[in-house]
């Protein structure tokens, strides 16, 4: 029997470790990026985000501070438990097998959508804006093959590679709760 619950835990390792460094990329690229800037600045300040894989598997929850929007977490952490907030909109992936299709960048998210494998509770508005950072995130993210079969309409940003190097080192230095974005 604990064989079965440990071999569930790991399965559960890499989309979190996806989730977390989809969450992270999020929050820098929003910061770096003017075109994310503004879909983010029309996301109602309070908003959380969620999404969540199954019914209580792995999550990512991002929030809408005053200026910015911040990865506060999977809903796992004691100092800050968000799933215990409301969240204003979730996208909610269906299974771990359909998880890992979209993780293993063989279906894009809006693919998945039309399949049926994810679905979408609460604004509908907040969540197809949240894919739209999605897509333009995974472009900063990914290499040039794999964010061409992710993202529908590829475009590369101007400057693509020096804003690469600044998300990902915005990704491991910088702090999340700044003064104007606290809970």
């Amino acid at each position: 029997m604990a064989q079965v619950i440990l071999h569930d835990r790991l399965q559960h390792v890499p989309t979190r470790c996806y989730l977390m460094l989809l969450g992270r990329g999020m929050q820098a690229a929003c910061r770096i990026d003017p075109t994310l800037s503004q879909e983010a600045s029309d996301i109602p300040v309070g908003t959380i985000i969620a999404l969540v894989v199954g019914e209580k598997g792995p999550a990512m929850f991002m929030y809408k501070g005053a200026n910015h929007l911040l990865y506060i977490g999977d809903g796992s952490s004691k100092k800050f438990n968000p799933a215990g907030l409301p969240s204003t909109a979730t996208i909610r992936i269906r299974s771990l097998r359909e998880a890992r299709l979209i993780f293993k960048f063989a279906e894009s998210p809006v693919a998945a959508i039309a399949k049926g494998r994810v679905s979408i509770e609460g604004a509908v508005s907040l969540a197809c804006r949240f894919l739209r950072i999605l897509n333009l995130t995974e472009i900063y993210l990914l290499p040039r093959a794999m964010a061409c079969r992710m993202v529908k309409r590829y475009q590369a940003p101007p400057h693509l590679n020096r804003r690469k190097f600044a998300v990902g080192a915005a990704m491991l230095f910088d702090k999340r709760g700044k003064a104007d974005d606290t809970l």
